[in-house]
């Protein structure tokens, strides 16, 4: 009954229908909680967590990952602490705080390392180039950008190669290096459109646009900006 009511809030969340898919949720933790499934028990409040970011209530679902995470230390998932770490680091990022974000990461890089996930290890060097980016450090997002690319690279994971091109052509972009960046995100954009993943194939024309409009080739711009919206409509 508790995977039974999650799922129907996770398909609610896919709906947009986010306030019956939080009243299924709190069902299934609550469920979840009679009976001792304590791993079923967080990933409940984790999923709570991504609806009540989407009702911009970013400190409550701060609060149920950390009920999430105490729980994956309780019991010793390593591979969910990793990921709640990350989530509460995104969390953190959308709160503005930089400081907490970042050692959310780092513990979330160094438990990857410790049991030699790699994707972990790429996605958490990308979020920490997203905190330098953010305290207007490029140089220092560049190069934890460009490791993370070189890491999904040699493990031929594309998604997330392609996530690490565009934030590096993000950066080149703000520095006005507008040929390296446009390169960066045409080898996204292909990627993205071979592997079906239409939000990076709209990040990727969304770069193109922002490109255009920053070289005034306005007509373009508003040409990749309209193509962007459509690839996740």
């Amino acid at each position: 009954m508790s995977q039974d009511h999650g799922n129907i809030g996770l398909c609610l969340l896919g709906l947009g229908e986010v306030d019956e898919a939080l009243t299924h949720i709190d069902r299934a933790i609550e469920l979840a909680t009679q009976a001792g499934m304590r791993q079923d028990q967080a990933y409940w409040l984790r999923v709570k967590g991504d609806g009540l970011v989407e009702k911009g209530r970013y400190d409550l679902a701060l609060r149920d990952n950390r009920a999430a995470l105490a729980i994956y230390r309780e019991i010793g998932a390593r591979a969910e602490e990793l990921e709640a770490l990350h989530d509460s680091g995104r969390l953190h990022l959308l709160l503005g705080d930089s400081a907490s974000a970042e050692r959310d990461f780092k513990r979330a890089l160094e438990t990857a390392q410790s049991i030699g996930l790699d994707r972990g290890i790429t996605l958490n060097l990308i979020a920490l180039g997203d905190v330098e980016f953010r305290r207007k450090q490029p140089d220092a997002a560049l190069a934890l950008y460009e490791q993370a690319r070189q890491r999904a690279a040699a493990a031929k994971a594309q998604q997330s190669l392609a996530r690490s091109l565009l934030r590096l052509a993000r950066v080149n972009r703000s520095q006005g290096r507008f040929a390296r960046a446009s390169a960066e995100t045409d080898q996204a954009f292909v990627i993205a459109r071979e592997i079906g993943a239409p939000s990076l194939e709209a990040e990727a024309l969304y770069s193109r646009a922002e490109l255009a409009r920053l070289q005034q080739k306005f007509s373009a711009a508003l040409e990749s900006y309209a193509a962007a919206e459509s690839a996740v409509a």
